[in-house]
């Protein structure tokens, strides 16, 4: 079994990975890609919701000039155009403290209720802590990730053009456009909060990989 048919069986039901490599916060620059796969026993006892799995896979480069903000959060939408505007499909969120809402300068951002998780990964796909990566030293940080949906997503049928929205936050990060939030969610509002936002545009795969339990 390749690994990252482990690596998706183990986002999805299993403890996680958590990782990155480190990148700093005046601008963003990111890349990405979407797996789909399928599982006919992968749920419990067989769900069926949780047959359909999609993995976004990336990376984000972090340019910081002048400062050494703080990572708070990081948001991954899965986006299609529905009427002439980009509505989100489905949602990954993440912290340090694991919640399931975060707050950032567009607003409060919540986790689908659907199976899987955010991750950070290294360039191996090994496990690291948010913690260990959230301290963004002056210049470039590289943070790695993968991003799992498990169970029935409306639009994403074979072919389908989709947006990926990844929104990285940082406190005190020298920039324009900053706001005043709780943006790490322990209780104190941060100043000079910003969000910088990404997008990659795909197509969902026209091949589904089968993965076995």
């Amino acid at each position: 079994m390749r690994r990252s048919t482990l690596i998706v069986i183990a986002l999805l039901f299993g403890t996680l990975l958590h990782s990155a490599t480190a990148e700093a916060c005046s601008s963003i620059k990111a890349s990405a890609q979407i797996e789909a796969f399928e599982c006919a026993d992968c749920g419990d006892g067989g769900n069926t919701e949780a047959s359909s799995i999609f993995t976004v896979s990336g990376s984000l480069v972090l340019s910081n000039r002048r400062a050494t903000p703080e990572l708070a959060s990081l948001v991954l939408e899965l986006e299609a155009k529905i009427g002439g505007s980009y509505v989100p499909l489905a949602r990954r969120v993440l912290n340090e403290a694991g919640d399931s809402v975060v707050e950032n300068c567009e607003g409060l951002y919540a986790d689908a209720a659907l199976p899987g998780r955010l991750v950070l990964v290294d360039a191996n796909q090994n496990p690291i802590s948010f913690a260990s990566v959230k301290s963004l030293p002056e210049g470039r940080t590289g943070l790695r990730y993968i991003a799992s949906f498990g169970g029935g997503i409306p639009r994403m049928d074979p072919g389908t053009k989709v947006r990926v929205r990844v929104l990285a936050t940082a406190i005190n990060a020298h920039a324009s456009g900053t706001c005043d939030i709780d943006a790490n969610n322990d209780g104190a509002t941060d100043s000079q909060v910003k969000t910088h936002t990404t997008v990659s545009n795909l197509r969902t795969p026209a091949t589904v990989l089968a993965l076995m339990p």
